[in-house]
């Protein structure tokens, strides 16, 4: 099911995405407070993701990538302890990303809001996000969405702010 919105639909991500999303990640790596590098995340990464129905994208109305999402399905974060065991089962989302001629236009909201819709259906009570400590800009786009800072933690040579909302 996808959802639309007045120039953009939000949509589970195809295959024939993978180039466009990549070239998103690509140019995102510059940005000022990207914790990401040539690493991480690997066009597997998105591979996976896509295969396995956790990708999402939202595109223009003539179809152009411009954001992508995905739900995390890494134990290592999906079972982190304080997560607040009411709020299980959880889903942790990841890998959010922009084109760079969509930022500051309120796209990451829509692409958060979507995806927790998108859990909610699927059954999970809540939707958890790890961000890098110097991530600013994510830190708050999930503070304006009452996302709760519930802990921290050190994974994948990175320091992470753990946050989670009820869905």
């Amino acid at each position: 099911m996808q959802q639309t919105f007045d120039e953009y639909v939000f949509v589970q991500a195809e295959i024939i995405d993978l180039n466009e999303i990549m070239n998103i990640i690509s140019s995102s790596l510059t940005r000022e407070y990207c914790p990401w590098n040539e690493d991480y995340p690997t066009e597997s990464d998105i591979r996976l993701d896509i295969l396995n129905g956790d990708g999402y994208c939202l595109k223009t109305n003539d179809g152009k990538v411009i954001s992508y999402i995905a739900r995390d399905r890494n134990p290592e974060e999906g079972e982190l302890p304080f997560w607040t065991a009411e709020l299980d089962p959880g889903a942790v989302i990841s890998r959010l990303v922009v084109a760079d001629n969509f930022e500051n236009c309120g796209i990451a909201k829509i692409m958060i809001t979507s995806m927790m819709d998108k859990l909610r259906r699927m059954g999970f009570k809540s939707c958890r996000y790890l961000v890098a400590e110097n991530n600013i800009p994510a830190i708050r786009s999930y503070q304006r969405l009452d996302f709760n800072k519930v802990g921290e933690t050190d994974l994948f040579g990175n320091h992470f702010l753990c946050y989670e909302k009820q869905l």
